[in-house]
């Protein structure tokens, strides 16, 4: 009896411990009283764990409930007050939504936005959706920042440097230049007064380096690797992959052509560019026609290296090199000048030969006028 009284009393302790109702203790005493001591004593044990455990659970929930509804103010806040301000001064300085990584807000700006890392901010947001993970208009308001001249916010800022820059530079220098080899040196003009109308870039593209894309593009693969739709878009728009190739095929031979019509032989001198205007062949009335991408390519400085290389540096096959070398050949009658003493000394012998046929060509003709 004792002990019963006993099992039945730490069962009302139980109860009381979990917060339990009035019906749950008195069943609770009734199953001790029913089944005994120790079966009494074990359900109490089972149900004290029990609810502490629901106890638990629900302060947790609580609690989990609470930080997400403060950690949502908190994001809104921040958002509100602190990004898409500091996103507005990096479009106000740039002209565009594309911000680095390694942007920080200057120290000159206002002070709730000076020095925050907006480029980690905005890495954050592209790669984790961070302040806008499940809100449209978050996401509108992005775009919305840079609405004024069409900029919308950059979620992937490779694709928007290739897009929004290189492309459209590209563009540019190919309606400039005639042609689409880009310089490895080659920046855009920085004076927005270099531009025409027709022919204009947007501000933030002034000054791009172009050149220095292009070779990444051309040795490393660089924007194009995995990426079929930038490899069509380039080779639509005359996207010269080799430029060896094509200085070679589209401006080193043509040029040549062009000076051997005028001047008759290929010995051209180091200091040698094309100009503008050459002066017409001894015969021809109608003037040389300069074609636009070859105006200023320095043809003596090609034809010097071409004389010291023979065509040997590395990479270049033997078979690739005999073959442009009788392609020179076939240039001109005197042939290519590889060696320049030994071809002025050929070119003075055919001189005197020419003019001796031209003088006997001349006695013929007056010995037979006399004779007549």
């Amino acid at each position: 009896m004792f002990a019963r009284a006993m099992a039945r009393r730490a069962a009302s302790r139980v109860a009381r411990a979990t917060r339990c109702d009035g019906i749950f203790a008195r069943a609770l005493e009734f199953a001790v009283g029913r089944r005994g001591v120790a079966m009494g004593t074990r359900a109490a044990r089972d149900a004290l764990d029990a609810g502490r455990r629901r106890a638990v659970d629900d302060a947790r929930r609580a609690i989990g409930d609470d930080a997400r509804e403060a950690e949502a103010a908190r994001s809104r806040v921040v958002f509100e007050e602190e990004v898409l301000p500091a996103l507005r001064a990096f479009y106000a300085e740039r002209g565009h939504l594309n911000v680095p990584r390694a942007y920080v807000v200057p120290s000159d700006a206002p002070a709730a936005i000076a020095g925050m890392k907006l480029g980690n901010r905005v890495d954050r947001i592209r790669y984790r959706g961070d302040f806008v993970k499940g809100s449209e208009e978050r996401m509108k308001a992005l775009d919305a920042v840079g609405e004024a001249t069409g900029e919308t916010f950059a979620w992937d800022g490779e694709d928007w440097v290739f897009y929004k820059q290189i492309i459209p530079c590209l563009r540019y220098y190919i309606k400039e230049h005639g042609h689409g080899n880009v310089p490895m040196a080659y920046e855009t003009p920085r004076d927005a007064r270099a531009y025409s109308s027709a022919n204009a870039l947007k501000t933030y593209n002034m000054g791009f380096a172009l050149g220095k894309r292009v070779n990444d593009i051309r040795a490393k693969g660089t924007f194009v690797e995995g990426r079929p739709d930038r490899f069509d878009a380039l080779s639509k728009m005359q996207f010269v992959w080799d430029d060896e190739e094509f200085n070679w095929s589209q401006r080193l031979i043509p040029a040549l052509q062009l000076y051997e019509q005028v001047h008759g032989h290929l010995n051209v001198p180091s200091a040698y560019a094309v100009p503008a205007k050459m002066p017409c062949p001894f015969g021809v009335a109608r003037p040389v026609v300069v074609r636009r991408d070859l105006v200023g390519f320095e043809l003596g400085s090609a034809v010097a290296q071409i004389r010291h290389w023979r065509f040997q540096r590395p990479g270049t096959s033997e078979g690739a090199a005999r073959s442009r070398v009788r392609q020179l050949d076939r240039l001109s009658p005197l042939g290519f000048p590889w060696d320049v003493a030994e071809w002025e000394r050929r070119a003075r012998v055919l001189k005197r030969v020419r003019r001796r046929r031209v003088d006997a060509r001349l006695a013929s003709d007056a010995a037979a006028s006399s004779s007549v």
